[in-house]
């Protein structure tokens, strides 16, 4: 069924896949990976660091597992110690998402690496809703971080604004973050808010738009991309294509098929990808 609702850049990539993506996404039918749970964590620790205890707990068992090791227990874990101990760890982590020491030492390396960077310490990282209206649809977001004036050295013209999204990956190098932009439609999520600034001006006139990525693995390189107009272009195209698409959408839950040209009867001809 058809939300009366707004879009988002996710529910409108969602939708981009087939109509039934869509109706899932919206029906908050997440798919959980231990990379998105690690890349949400790291947003925390960039955008929201107050944030963090209220939603995460730590369990750290390494102390209690020495102290048991040392006091010439077996199997630590096995113990009524061990077991007593965890269950109070779990009562005082309640429904928080649950970390390992290891995962959060990633994260906070991934974090410190990123605010280790000139252009972030240069500017505020914080995340903002917005709500505006493209191709007569309704918009809502939340921007990773935005401002009326760039540092100078990377201003095109006197008192440019910017706008940046964080994003972590396995790698930031040029040739294999260019994929993901594709991959990911992050290019369409840049239009999307470039076009929410044009409304609310967050981030004043012709802003330049910046993409963080982050590598979640050793050596934990980042890397800020600046998204180029001809990328913005083809993002703001895919995103009118799928709105337009969207509109006209009777609301039931089609495959892949629905508005293809190469479809027929439910029918996808496969042909070869264009690299190989």
């Amino acid at each position: 069924m058809k939300l009366n609702k707004p879009l988002s850049a996710t529910s409108l990539k969602e939708f981009g896949k087939s109509p039934a993506h869509l109706i899932a996404y919206q029906n908050k039918v997440f798919e959980t990976s231990d990379a998105k749970e690690l890349g949400s964590l790291i947003h925390t620790l960039i955008l929201e660091p107050d944030e963090f205890d209220t939603r995460y707990f730590c369990l750290d068992e390494e102390e209690i597992l020495l102290d048991l090791a040392a006091s010439g227990a077996k199997s630590p874990r096995a113990t009524k110690v061990y077991k007593d101990w965890k269950a109070e760890e779990l009562i005082k982590a309640g429904d928080k998402i649950m970390l390992t020491p290891e995962v959060l030492r990633v994260a906070t390396t991934a974090a410190l690496k990123a605010q280790d960077l000139p252009i972030v310490q240069a500017i505020t990282l914080r995340e903002e809703f917005i709500e505006w209206e493209f191709n007569e649809a309704k918009f809502r977001g939340y921007v990773d971080g935005a401002g009326l004036t760039l540092p100078l050295e990377l201003q095109d013209f006197p008192g440019q604004g910017f706008i940046i999204d964080v994003k972590t990956t396995r790698d930031a190098s040029p040739k294999a973050f260019a994929r993901d932009v594709f991959n990911m439609d992050y290019h369409l999520q840049a239009a999307l808010y470039c076009n929410g600034n044009k409304t609310l001006n967050f981030a004043g006139p012709d802003p330049k738009f910046f993409l963080l990525a982050i590598e979640t693995k050793e050596p934990f390189n980042c890397q800020l991309y600046e998204v180029t107009p001809d990328f913005l272009f083809k993002g703001e195209m895919k995103a009118e294509i799928l709105t337009d698409r969207y509109k006209d959408w009777d609301g039931e839950p089609y495959g892949y098929d629905y508005g293809r040209d190469d479809s027929t009867n439910g029918v996808i001809k496969l042909s070869p990808p264009a690299w190989s």
